[in-house]
């Protein structure tokens, strides 16, 4: 496949392929008209119609006003009428920079209907100098709620004079 029917076929594959942060795929509209998704990557695309999955090979990038997601592979696992998206699994070197928040995991599922991003391994989420570690970050979008699994750490960096009262 030549580069420039790639990059056609996936511009409006990501018509239908869209990665929220905590949005919806469609209906309701929640971010309004400015919302929109652009999935690239430097590989192969493949789309299984039967398994209903589509595979993004080879640093894919993912683009939309919210932030940004980068990672080796990207499956998108679409619902069994292809009318909504079940979930997206970046893998590989996953990195993510969104609302003022950079993070990175080998692995990371986001769950659209449940508006849950799950990184695995190795994960770890910094937002100004604080960074949080862990085996397992979850995130709840809709609460603005994080949980730490598997040996959990903290780096805080407080603005002012900082004492525990004992």
């Amino acid at each position: 496949m030549t580069k420039g029917l790639k990059t056609a076929v996936v511009i409006l594959t990501a018509f239908l392929i869209v990665f929220h942060w905590g949005g919806t795929l469609r209906g309701g509209d929640q971010f309004g008209a400015e919302d929109w998704t652009v999935i690239t990557c430097d590989g192969n695309l493949l789309m299984d119609y039967e398994e209903q999955l589509v595979y993004f090979f080879n640093n894919v990038l993912v683009q939309n006003p919210r932030g940004t997601i980068r990672s080796d592979r990207l499956i998108v696992f679409f619902s069994p009428d292809g009318q909504s998206v079940e979930k997206t699994e970046g893998e590989g070197n996953v990195r993510f920079e969104a609302e003022g928040r950079t993070g990175r995991a080998e692995r990371m599922i986001y769950y659209p209907a449940e508006k849950k991003t799950v990184l695995i391994g190795e994960a770890s989420v910094s937002f100004g100098g604080d960074t949080v570690r862990g085996g397992v970050i979850t995130f709840y979008l809709d609460k603005q709620e994080m949980e730490v699994e598997d040996a959990p750490s903290l780096e805080y960096h407080p603005e002012g004079d900082f004492q525990i009262g004992l």
